[in-house]
């Protein structure tokens, strides 16, 4: 759990042939915490120069951001919300989701993120 194990070599994989960007989110909700992990940390860094990828698996990361309790996905996701476009409704819940990890979080990466993710959706959702 604490290496990324060949999450680079994913990232460059996927960042050169981005329709295999669907098959590296199915890792998100596989039973192996390494590997929802290792996803999700891929996901993030590959949306780094594409985040036009995660607009077909935006309702997908809403409904993930709402239910995982998995702290290694929870600072991705939270990463990742600020990259995608939301209506005031979403932007409420994941507003509130993210306010509840800051708060009640034990994990110092996962209140970091949350706390910048709701800074820059505020500029977007005052």
């Amino acid at each position: 759990m604490r290496s990324i194990g060949h999450v680079d070599a994913v990232v460059s994989f996927v960042g050169n042939n981005p329709d295999r960007f669907n098959e590296l989110m199915t890792g998100l909700t596989d039973d192996h915490s390494v590997v929802r992990m290792r996803s999700a940390d891929a996901v993030e860094k590959v949306t780094r120069q594409h985040p036009e990828l995660l607009q077909a698996h935006q309702v997908f990361l809403f409904e993930q951001l709402q239910s995982t309790t998995q702290q290694e996905v929870r600072w991705h996701l939270a990463q990742l919300m600020t990259r995608m476009s939301w209506d005031e409704e979403e932007a409420a819940v994941i507003m509130r989701v993210l306010t509840h990890w800051a708060e009640t979080e034990v994990s110092q990466i996962v209140i970091f993120h949350s706390l910048q993710a709701l800074f820059d959706l505020s500029a977007a959702h005052p």
